[in-house]
């Protein structure tokens, strides 16, 4: 088989060129070895972009769908080389949904969004970011409560809230961890094009979480994304 550096471009023909010959690579495999793409050095991009062809990737090699495949690739391209399939590995055999598809109503789009959320909240713990009443808008959006009956004061505190995030942390480091928490939260409750970018909320939410727990935490979020999946 043709070997793949580290940095290399992962174009789709090059992925069929690997695996159209002989049995099928477990996932896990595959994951590691698009984890190599030097899309994943950009710092931007990989909280934001896509890597070329990746809804074929995702649906065809990875048994995700292209939003939480993004996510599992991209924490495996900030491990060390040598840890990455262990990693893999562990996230196959102990995820349970085997579902494939996120939901595509905007008010279910916002509840999982919100409840993965809530799971990054629980690891940052930065009451500037989540105070109680955004945490109490969070938890509503989880349950599928209707915003549109949010008090004007609070609609007004969290105009504020996400106005600062966006101000002090869009053009900051995205390495930052309060920084890609903070931003998950602001494309949640108030989502850049109108519905909640599932991809970008999954990228900046995992990435909050390996960056303060390591892949350990990382582990757990996305089982717990998966798990969040299944119940959709």
């Amino acid at each position: 088989m043709e070997q793949c550096r580290e940095g290399d471009t992962m174009a789709m023909s090059r992925i069929d060129k690997w695996f159209s010959e002989g049995p099928r690579r477990p996932p896990a495999e595959i994951a590691c070895l698009l984890a190599r793409d030097r899309f994943w050095k950009d710092e931007r991009q990989r909280l934001i972009g896509t890597p070329r062809d990746w809804p074929d990737v995702a649906g065809l090699l990875l048994d995700l769908n292209a939003e939480f495949a993004h996510a599992l690739v991209m924490v495996l391209s900030g491990l060390p080389a040598a840890r990455r399939r262990g990693f893999a590995d562990a996230f196959y055999d102990q995820r349970r949904s085997g579902a494939t598809l996120l939901p595509e109503d905007a008010r279910r789009r916002l509840a999982l969004g919100a409840a993965v959320v809530l799971n990054v909240a629980d690891v940052v713990r930065d009451p500037e970011i989540f105070d109680d009443r955004t945490l109490d808008l969070l938890r509503g959006a989880a349950q599928e409560d209707d915003l549109t009956r949010t008090p004007t004061p609070a609609v007004d505190a969290l105009g504020k809230t996400i106005a600062r995030i966006r101000y002090h942390f869009e053009l900051a480091d995205p390495t930052e961890p309060r920084g890609a928490a903070a931003l998950a939260l602001a494309e949640v409750l108030d989502p850049s094009s109108g519905v909640v970018d599932l991809k970008e909320v999954l990228a900046r939410s995992a990435w909050a979480v390996v960056e303060t727990l390591g892949a350990p935490g990382a582990l757990l979020f996305l089982l717990e994304v998966d798990r969040l999946v299944a119940e959709e």
